[in-house]
């Protein structure tokens, strides 16, 4: 592509971190800026003890062609911004949990401040030809306060969350202006197809009809170095990480109320009901290290699933085994990768996800000669692609449980031929060329000024 691309995302990795170590979109923004210069803009993560909104000026670290520039904020206004407006009003609502939003004076003031700031930002760092792609739904109102700077380059956006339907997106505060930001990009990219409907009914509704090249579907994907990790040489010993030669059903999860975690440890307490066999058999490996503890609801979720674990171990636990292991300081991402290499049952039921990389990275790392099974929650986004998976209902345990067990009964030659036409849909599409076809459609669009907010 050639020109300078400005990334803004509300956190930004360190410039040192390795790439193949990283998940998520990070190897895509490294190649992506590396081959063609350019900036990552984010909050540093830390919390200043100053009432300020911000410290000075932004930092700028150049690693090679990358320029990293770190924004800082204060606790306060983080506590106000992320733990407030970002996760306890837009996260809920984006997810179709409406009870679990809240909402607190200076919440959305903070929000639009920090967009603001974000804005400043890239126009100091701007270029006549630079692209500028923003990520997710922390920085939605980034593109309204870089059009009313008068910045005339190209903007688009990618949302990794789902979008919710009219209905639900009415209940978030300030939902007008926040449409109104939507408008302001050149390009919108979602998850689903079902992501992308959804916005475009919300644009329509509270403001202009989108044309339907502003709004795209752009699935993310994992990147070429997980779809290589099963080339290593080096396999985990289950017995040296795990305590027993057993059956793991792991799953992958921040400890997050959108990631169903009581209700599948509640289909696998029920699971274990019915099958006493299975006692000393299997053992659930749940990684799920806090998240978000400071915004509402998520103390009572940690307190909830403390609980459920407690009960599940004492009702069936062994002098020589313990049915779940539970790993609230979460895994590095190299370990969590050789976790799913040798687990047999990737146990993924989100009650909404995005997408759901997980999913897809045990997809790529299990290898055929040791297949495994994927049981995966149907409201999942990487349910549209991984159809060769178990789909359950995430709120329904006796589905599940059910799912748990056709997935420990299922004969060898099924496992093998599901995991292979998964890898296949994956093989197909990296996250390299999710990065470059969304940034070769944002090139494409034709500014049309009657598609932005103008107030």
């Amino acid at each position: 592509m050639g020109r300078h691309v400005v990334m803004a995302s509300n956190r930004m990795l360190a410039p040192t971190l390795h790439q193949a170590a990283a998940g998520g979109m990070a190897p895509a923004v490294f190649s992506i800026l590396a081959s063609n210069g350019g900036s990552w803009i984010g909050w540093d993560g830390k919390r200043l003890p100053k009432k300020l909104p911000a410290s000075g000026d932004p930092s700028v670290e150049r690693h090679g062609s990358i320029d990293y520039i770190k924004i800082q904020f204060s606790a306060e206004h983080i506590g106000a911004y992320y733990d407030g407006f970002c996760n306890s009003v837009l996260w809920p609502a984006l997810h179709g949990l409406t009870d679990l939003i809240s909402s607190q004076s200076g919440w959305w003031e903070a929000y639009r401040a920090t967009s603001a700031k974000f804005a400043d930002t890239i126009v100091a760092h701007l270029k006549n030809d630079s692209i500028i792609w923003v990520h997710d739904y922390q920085l939605i109102l980034v593109a309204l306060e870089l059009r009313r700077r008068g910045v005339q380059n190209k903007i688009g956006f990618f949302l990794h969350t789902p979008f919710p339907d009219v209905k639900v997106f009415s209940l978030i505060p300030s939902a007008n202006v926040i449409a109104e930001g939507l408008q302001a990009y050149d390009l919108l990219g979602t998850q689903t197809y079902s992501d992308a409907t959804n916005l475009r009914s919300v644009t329509t509704c509270f403001g202009r009809s989108c044309p339907p090249w502003k709004v795209k579907v752009f699935p993310i994907q994992i990147s070429s170095e997980v779809m290589n990790w099963i080339q290593k040489d080096e396999v985990l010993s289950k017995g040296e990480f795990y305590g027993h030669d057993l059956i793991l059903i792991s799953g992958v999860d921040r400890l997050d109320y959108t990631k169903g975690i009581p209700e599948k440890i509640s289909a696998y307490e029920l699971l274990l009901s019915r099958r006493r066999d299975l006692v000393e058999r299997v053992q659930l490996v749940q990684v799920a290290p806090a998240s978000r503890l400071n915004a509402n609801g998520y103390q009572a979720l940690s307190a909830a699933v403390d609980e459920l674990v407690q009960r599940v171990n004492k009702t069936y636990s062994t002098p020589n085994w313990q049915p779940i292991r539970f790993l609230s300081d979460g895994l590095a991402h190299s370990d969590a990768l050789d976790l799913l290499r040798n687990t047999e049952i990737a146990f993924i039921t989100p009650i909404r996800d995005g997408m759901n990389l997980v999913a897809k990275e045990f997809v790529a790392v299990k290898p055929l000669a040791r297949p495994g099974t994927l049981v995966l929650s149907r409201t999942a986004g990487a349910a549209d692609e991984l159809v060769d998976a178990i789909l359950v209902d995430p709120t329904d345990i006796a589905g599940m449980a059910d799912a748990l067990a056709t997935a420990l009964d299922m004969p060898m030659r099924e496992k093998r031929g599901r995991l292979s036409k998964m890898k296949q849909s994956l093989e197909r599409y990296t996250l390299q060329m999710w990065a470059n076809e969304f940034l070769h459609a944002l090139e494409g669009t034709a500014r049309h000024a009657d598609c932005h907010g103008t107030t």
